[in-house]
């Protein structure tokens, strides 16, 4: 089975993130109140607080949602009730959701894959996945789905990729990931014996010791499982 992550490395959530936020910010008070960079650099923080917070157990899938539009609008000082926060979310999200699409090279990636069989393994709450996958065309390219909300763990806990493996009945040393986060998504995969493919669009540096191919492009990455096999 070859898994992969969704976001950021066959979605270009990035991308679509800061257009629907740069869309969002001029039909909002908050465009009068905060210019685009500190705006996108407190959203940006907001948002991985937040999210990491819903993984913890400490807030609902909702309730961050909620909370990280509560929070962006307290920089800027205005108050708003949970409610109020969840229906301004809500607002950028229907924008985010039109402004969703697959990196360049996601469809040539996954036609040279064939009918391998393919599933993803990602940290996304159950229902917005399932979502963005009908929204791009590409579920049925993916019969294998777990997320964290299904698993009960999350990345980089190792145990969401073993639970993987076990659900499609192989062993961890015959898979592969592809994911574009180091720490959270090869380094896991890898420790259980895992074949690894970073997606390291960025060009961080290479952690010493690993054995990961590390690739700047989802054709790079197929090509390598192709020729891992």
């Amino acid at each position: 089975m070859i898994f992969f992550d969704l976001d950021h490395t066959l979605l270009d959530l990035e991308s679509a993130d800061r257009d629907a936020l740069a869309q969002f910010r001029t039909m909002s008070p908050l465009g009068e109140k905060l210019a685009w960079e500190p705006f996108y650099e407190a959203w940006e923080a907001i948002r991985i607080d937040c999210f990491q917070r819903y993984l913890d157990g400490e807030l609902t899938y909702d309730g961050q949602r909620a909370e990280r539009m509560r929070c962006i609008h307290k920089e800027a000082g205005i108050d708003l009730s949970e409610d109020d926060a969840f229906a301004e979310f809500m607002r950028y999200h229907a924008i985010l959701r039109e402004s969703w699409r697959l990196f360049p090279e996601t469809w040539i990636a996954l036609t040279l894959l064939g009918n391998r069989p393919l599933g993803l393994i990602t940290n996304g709450n159950a229902r917005q996945q399932r979502d963005k996958l009908k929204k791009l065309e590409i579920e049925g390219k993916f019969p294998f789905i777990l997320t964290a909300e299904e698993a009960g763990c999350a990345k980089p806990d190792p145990q969401i990729f073993l639970m993987a493996c076990e659900r499609v009945g192989e062993k961890p040393e015959d898979c592969f990931y592809v994911g574009d986060h180091f720490a959270s998504d090869i380094a896991p995969a890898e420790a259980l014996g895992m074949k690894t493919v970073w997606v390291d669009r960025k060009r961080q540096s290479f952690p010493e010791g690993s054995r990961a191919v590390r690739v700047n492009n989802l054709i790079s990455a197929a090509c390598a499982v192709l020729d891992w096999e």
